[in-house]
Order: structure tokens, then C-alpha cells, then sequence
């Protein structure tokens, strides 16, 4: 693949050598140095028969070497992690596509207390995560109003991992009269039983002043007042295992301070109240058995309290009965610890009960304490991690975040510099596909009569044929220099 050149008469011409027309490929040869050249013919010169019968196609294009086609580029990752402030930019420091082989890979250990680690295999590095004590269960609940909110959090070690997953907080209402917090502790189930108070008996208020709820219960010490302007209302009252509608509606009575003579046995409830906008002030009850009639009228007791007035108990009371160690405050201990949540300062009065809930996110495996910035410092501090990637925080990231897991997430963009623009074409594409069984020889039309600009290639294209396994020919382009 040659340019040959007779000096005398200026005549010129580009071969190029040995072609194998069976292969796609592109060839650039210098076309003329420091001259112009002119073409004026091409020729394939098939060292066969076959080579210029196999169906290939030809292209002849001058090429200007030094124009940019597209320029160098480095690969790069950004991630895009849960969270904020843990974002990083990763780019390769070899500018081209083999940085888009390099992977970055952050790897959850799966284990409690494990150090931040960093690997390379080959252009693979591997961030190993640093984690922390395993993880304890936690509530925090969501009370209304303000300042009220507790968290829950399962005591260390004893209630270290998944076993504080098992640990339920409920608030009740302590039985009327009592003056302080309590509770009572079952394997873990702790229950705090809330101080009440505050409330008044009142008149007899009519249904057609009245609001009108249902009550269902369903033994397990409680009943749910539904079909209220203001939400639902739960009563606590006591029962025991196995106890029919009839004695549970009889301990419903009693938890609602209501003085009645007949009830029915059936197992729902309904309910007169007093709304006042703030309070719910129950006025009557009757049964739904088909074998009572009801109560048409009923008054309050008006010597009690109603155990629906007001709950006296602050967060700062149940936090205070937990962390006394007195009586079951001993056993609540035990299982957690208890704080304000987050923003609360414990001042805030209870507003609501809430039913046995579970402590969550218990784990053994310990929670990830990486930060970006952490990352950074690591990679930075690998020789050979170091030497294949650059390490930046991503736009408005500081590195102070807690990262995530990654998976194996490689390098993109990555691109080598490309030089040769096309600047005109020489030959437009010729099929070779001679029938003549004896031609070894084909003659090329000119695409124009454009001269090449000195220091300019030529570039040949085949697109291979489908016939045999090599067909070679001398490819030229004869001219003359300007």
C-alpha cells in the first residue's frame, strides 16, 4: 500500500496492495505529500478471477488527517443515591473508551461492626462498606398535638438485633381515680396506662341533641366508637378470656360511668353521646339483641367521672414512670429505653390511645456508616484505585451523607480522539460483482475531477464479499501532481 511517483513527468498514483476484498475495512494512505494530485483514473487489479466477482464494494474518499471528527473523552459515573450530600463523581484518568471498562461497586457486608474497605480486580474497584453495632428496634409515635411524641428504642444487648422486633408499646387509660402513669408488662408487650381525669358527668341530653355512635368489642379489653363527627373513640374496659357479649357489654357499661338496668346480649352497641367539640360525653346505650326492647332513656352517673373526659398524662409523665424502676417500670426497663422524639420537649398531654404496636428495624446486621466523603479518602488513599479513577462530589453534595449499596455500575462516555474528516469522494461505492469469468481487471469511475490538497490521505472502504475466504487485488489511483 504505496504511492509511487515519477518525478520527470509528474505522474503519480496510490496503490494500495494486496487488498482482501472478503474483509470490511478501512485504509488511509498519504495521497500526494506537500503537492496537490490530481486523479485521473482507478483500477482494481484482481490477483483472481474470483476478486472481482465476489460482490464487494469499494469507496475512495480524500481525507483531511488532521481535522477532528470527535474529540477524546474520559468515562465518568455520577451516582444518584437515596439521601443527601452522598453523591460522587467518578472519572477515568486515561482519557478514552477503555475507561469504560472501569466498574464502581459499593458492597453492603451483610454484618455488624465491619471497617470501610477498598479492592481493585483488574478495572473493577470494590467499595466494601463500613457498618455499625447492630441495629435496635425502634417506635417513635405520631400523637397529636405537640411535644408528646416518644420514642421506643429496644435496650441494648439484651434487645439488641431482631429480638426488639418482638416488643409492643400500647397506651390504655389507667382505671379512674389512679393519680400517676402505669403499666403493665407481659413477656414484651408493655402497656402504659395513662392518667385520666378532668371530665363531668352532666345532664340527660336527648337523641335529637345527641350524637349517635356503634360500639363493637371483641374481648381483648376494649371497644371501638365509630360513626363520630370528630373520629373514632376507643374505651378501654376489662374482660376476661371466654366472656360472652352479655358480661363485656356489662363491663362496657361500667367503663362508661352510664347506670342502666337491662341490656341485651348481643354483641354490638350503640351508643348516645354529647359532643361538646372537644369532649364526647356518653348519655346512653342500647343493645341491638332482638330480645330487648333498648333503653329509651338514661341518665349519667353524675357521682364519677366519665372515663371518656380528658387524658391527664404528658410524654414527660410516661418517660418518668419508665425510667423510675419502680414496680413494672422494672420490667419496661428491661426491654427499652425511652426519649422525647426528635423536636419534642415531653411538655405535651397524650391526646390518644393506640393499640399494641411493634418495634421495628431490628437488625444484626448493623446499619451503613460510609459517608461519601469517607469514600473519597479511601480511594484516594489506593494506589491502584487511585490511579484509575478521580473522585469529586457531585453538585451541590458536601460528602457528609451516609451512602447506599451499589451494584456493579460501570464508567460511560469514554471515547477516543478521532481524526480524518471526509472532504470529497473519490470513487462513489463500486459493486464489484464482474460476470466475465476471465476479467482480472476493473476500471473505477471518478466520482469529480477535483484535485486532493497536499498532505491530504486517501482512505479506501471495502465492504466484503461473500465469496471465499480470501480474494485479493491491488486497488490504484493514478494522477498527476499540481
Amino acid at each position: 500500500m504505496i504511492a509511487i511517483q515519477n518525478a520527470r513527468s509528474k505522474f503519480t498514483s496510490v496503490l494500495f496492495a494486496s487488498v482482501n476484498l472478503k474483509v470490511t475495512q478501512s485504509i488511509d494512505l498519504p495521497a500526494s505529500g506537500s503537492l496537490r494530485f490530481l486523479p485521473t483514473r482507478g483500477l482494481v487489479l484482481g490477483q483472481s478471477v474470483a476478486a472481482l466477482s465476489n460482490g464487494a464494494t469499494i469507496k475512495i474518499e480524500e481525507i483531511d488527517p488532521l481535522s477532528v471528527v470527535s474529540a477524546a473523552a474520559a468515562g465518568s459515573l455520577s451516582t444518584n443515591l437515596t439521601g443527601a450530600n452522598n453523591d460522587l463523581v467518578f472519572t477515568a484518568k486515561a482519557v478514552g473508551v477503555a475507561g469504560n471498562s472501569i466498574s464502581i461497586t459499593y458492597t453492603d457486608p451483610g454484618s455488624a461492626s465491619h471497617a470501610l474497605g477498598v479492592a481493585v480486580v483488574g478495572s473493577a474497584i470494590n467499595v466494601t462498606l463500613a457498618t455499625g453495632v447492630p441495629a435496635l428496634a425502634s417506635l417513635t409515635t405520631a400523637q397529636p398535638g405537640a411535644n408528646n411524641d416518644i420514642t421506643f428504642t429496644a435496650k441494648s444487648p439484651a434487645q439488641a438485633g431482631t429480638t426488639g422486633n418482638a416488643i409492643t408499646i400500647e397506651y390504655s387509660a389507667n382505671a379512674d381515680g389512679q393519680p400517676a402513669v402505669d403499666g403493665t408488662v407481659t413477656g414484651s408487650a408493655i402497656n402504659i396506662l395513662l392518667q385520666m381525669g378532668g371530665g363531668s358527668g352532666g345532664a340527660v341530653v336527648t337523641s335529637s341533641v345527641g350524637l349517635l355512635g356503634t360500639a363493637t368489642g371483641t374481648g381483648t379489653a376494649k371497644a371501638v366508637i365509630t360513626g363520630l363527627p370528630g373520629g373514632t373513640v376507643t374505651i378501654p374496659f376489662a374482660v376476661n378470656s371466654g366472656e360472652d357479649p352479655t358480661v363485656w357489654g356489662d363491663r362496657l357499661n361500667s367503663a362508661l360511668q352510664l347506670s342502666y338496668t337491662s341490656y341485651g346480649s348481643g354483641d354490638q352497641i350503640t351508643v348516645l353521646f354529647n359532643y361538646d367539640g372537644t369532649l364526647y360525653t356518653p348519655v346512653m346505650v342500647v343493645s341491638n339483641n332482638s330480645g330487648s326492647t333498648g333503653i329509651p332513656t338514661q341518665t349519667i352517673d353524675t357521682s364519677v367521672p366519665s372515663v371518656l373526659n380528658t387524658i391527664l398524662s404528658t410524654a414527660q409523665d410516661v418517660l418518668d414512670w419508665v425510667a423510675s424502676g419502680v414496680g413494672n417500670a422494672v420490667a419496661a426497663r428491661a426491654l427499652v429505653t425511652a426519649a422525647n422524639a426528635g423536636g419534642n420537649d415531653g411538655t405535651g398531654v397524650i391526646e390518644s390511645f393506640f393499640t399494641a404496636t411493634h418495634l421495628a428495624g431490628g437488625s444484626l446486621s448493623g446499619a451503613i456508616t460510609s459517608t461519601a466523603a469517607q469514600i473519597k479518602a479511601a480511594i484516594d488513599a489506593n494506589t491502584a484505585a487511585a490511579a484509575l479513577v478521580s473522585v469529586a462530589n457531585k453538585a451541590a453534595n458536601d460528602g457528609s451523607g451516609i451512602v447506599t449499596a451499589i451494584s456493579v455500575a460501570p464508567l460511560t462516555g469514554g471515547a477516543d480522539l478521532v481524526l480524518g474528516s471526509v472532504t470529497q469522494t473519490v470513487v462513489a461505492s463500486v459493486d464489484l460483482a464482474d460476470t466475465d469469468a476471465n476479467k482480472k481487471i476493473q476500471t473505477l469511475t471518478l466520482a469529480n475531477t477535483l484535485a486532493i490538497a497536499p498532505g491530504a490521505n486517501l482512505r479506501l472502504t471495502v465492504i466484503g464479499g461473500a465469496t471465499a475466504t480470501t480474494d485479493l487485488a491491488d486497488i490504484v489511483v493514478e494522477g498527476t501532481l499540481a
